[in-house]
């Protein structure tokens, strides 16, 4: 990224941060799919991996829905700030279709995505 593009990145997390508050995951254990008890995967990251939670206090991130407040309008929200906004006209995109679209900007020359951790 440019510092131009890494600047608005970045005024746009701390933007979205302002509307967030630190969030501890409950440690109640809930039951897999195999009929064992265990930790939230959110607890995991937090416990396990130091994992910094938050949670949004306002705006359209504070509720969750998957064909339009999801993940992907979150990081297209952030990410979008560089150049990259491929949301569709109708606002709607699934977490596998952005992930293609990074793949292919992965692969392209002198594209903004120059690295890619799979976790």
């Amino acid at each position: 990224m440019t510092p131009e593009m890494e600047k608005a990145v970045q005024k746009k997390l701390a933007e979205l941060k302002q509307l967030t508050i630190p969030w501890e995951p409950s440690a109640d254990k809930i039951m897999t799919g195999d009929g064992k008890e265990d930790y939230t995967y959110a607890y995991k990251i937090r416990h396990e991996t130091d994992g910094e939670l938050y949670k949004f206090i306002k705006s359209k991130f504070k509720s969750y829905f998957v064909l339009s407040t999801n993940c992907v309008l979150l990081a297209d929200t952030i990410v979008g700030q560089a150049g990259t906004d491929i949301l569709s006209p109708k606002g709607f995109i699934a977490p596998g279709t952005y992930q293609a679209y990074l793949n292919r900007e992965f692969e392209k020359p002198n594209s903004i995505v120059v690295s890619k951790h799979v976790y």
